[in-house]
């Protein structure tokens, strides 16, 4: 096996080490685990006939090769109804097949004996399949998920359930990943597969009744949480913006395993010039390839209306709210197997209420593809249900525990109370300044 592999899955590696089994043991047994399991995808045309369909086959591939998963995918090749970034040419199978062969080092199309069984909508399956299943804006993942064929043009729900069931491939790693580090297999429940599992989430709060034009928008990162960002927002037909992303380095191998719009042969490119490459009709994405710093905040201002920040340095979300106190600002952040996005509107708790402290974390955060996607996801759906007619006043947070979605606060909103330790001593932060 390539030596690029164990780069490419470093940071998937390091979670697990540091989540499930312990300090000290063997990454390269630990991804010699993943590469040596195989999942199975199951579709029938009738299933990946439309833009939603498509979609959760699409996104739901995509989390599981970059887990670094192999899969034995039967699915019918039939043409693409709507773009699917990041798929080349205009045929489904064909574009997936493409796509394994220039993700992970040596492909996710080696299948051996299926550990785990997915399938699309109401595609005959065995009893014990996980269905991936829901509506335009609702989710339902489990093996006694609800047997509904994927139609329509919404696609909200298919990315929201083809992310929660990502997670169940990774648990169904686990036990081969323990054999080769002659470890037990994890016996919490939250890593283990469980056939009485079951998701249903639904994401209507976030639908807008009419078309989301947000004019430009400022992309603070050109990370994991802009790459799903941006893979959810090439989803939403009914949206318009202009994108600048502002961010400084080149793709590498180590980012495969959780950006949602890369390939391997965009490798040591900008990641301002891949993300760019997405550009469509009524979706512009513009690079600036520098680092958001002081003197870029002034070199780039007037920063836009709506900004989203991804970036993992805290204090460099403090400067985009000092740079832009007048903006709506979406902060999307993720560690380990927990995901917080915050969004805020002018004059409302602040990202400093959110993120009071510097974390002081040195060397590479532990992650994983569904979890950045969550990030992602959540992020753009704040920013396209900004547009609404009924301003948003006070900020609103989202805990999301990829892991944990079956739980009825796996996915929890709530209004984001001010912070009195405030680093930006923002003016909710203090009532006798709010009061004035």
């Amino acid at each position: 096996m390539s030596d690029d592999i164990y780069t490419a899955l470093a940071r998937t590696a390091l979670l697990l080490e540091r989540d499930v089994f312990g300090p000290g043991v063997d990454h390269r047994a630990i991804i010699d685990g993943l590469r040596a399991t195989t999942v199975r995808v199951l579709a029938d045309r009738r299933n990946v006939a439309t833009p939603a369909g498509q979609t959760a086959l699409v996104t739901l591939f995509g989390q599981l090769a970059m887990i670094g998963l192999q899969i034995d995918l039967d699915v019918p090749e039939i043409p693409l109804v709507a773009e699917q970034p990041p798929l080349r040419g205009g045929q489904l199978l064909g574009g997936l097949l493409d796509y394994a062969d220039d993700l992970m080092p040596g492909g996710s199309s080696n299948p051996g004996t299926p550990t785990v069984t997915f399938a699309l909508g109401d595609t005959a399956a065995p009893a014990d399949a996980i269905r991936v299943s829901g509506t335009g804006w609702r989710a339902d993942v489990g093996p006694r998920a609800t047997s509904i064929a994927w139609q329509g043009d919404d696609q909200v729900g298919a990315m929201a359930a083809a992310a929660a069931a990502a997670a169940d491939g990774l648990r169904a790693a686990l036990p081969h990943t323990a054999e080769r580090l002659n470890r037990p297999a994890p016996s919490a429940a939250g890593w283990r597969l469980l056939p009485e599992r079951q998701v249903t989430l639904d994401l209507t709060d976030y639908r807008t009744r009419r078309p989301s034009r947000l004019g430009h928008v400022d992309v603070i990162s050109g990370g994991a949480i802009t790459n799903a960002a941006l893979y959810a927002l090439l989803r939403m037909p009914r949206m318009t913006t202009d994108l600048r992303i502002i961010e400084p380095e080149l793709l590498d191998l180590s980012n495969l395993n959780r950006y949602a719009l890369a390939r391997r042969s965009w490798i040591d490119t900008a990641k301002t010039t891949m993300l760019s490459s997405y550009t469509r009709n009524g979706l512009s994405v513009t690079g600036v390839p520098t680092r958001f710093d002081h003197r870029a905040a002034q070199a780039l201002a007037p920063i836009a209306e709506h900004v989203l920040v991804g970036v993992d340095h805290i204090p460099s979300r403090w400067l985009v709210q000092a740079a832009a106190p007048r903006s709506w600002i979406g902060i999307g952040a993720s560690s380990h197997d927990f995901v917080l996005v915050s969004a805020h509107p002018s004059g409302a708790a602040c990202a400093g209420c959110v993120h009071p402290k510097d974390d002081d974390t040195d060397g590479p955060i532990p992650t994983v593809s569904f979890v950045s996607f969550w990030a992602g996801l959540i992020q753009a759906l704040d920013l396209t249900s900004s547009s609404r007619a009924a301003a948003q006043t006070r900020t609103r947070s989202t805990q999301v525990w990829p892991l944990g979605l079956h739980n009825p606060r796996g996915l929890h909103r709530y209004t984001q109370a001010p912070a009195p330790n405030c680093p930006l001593y923002c003016p909710m932060s203090r009532p006798e300044q709010a009061a004035a």
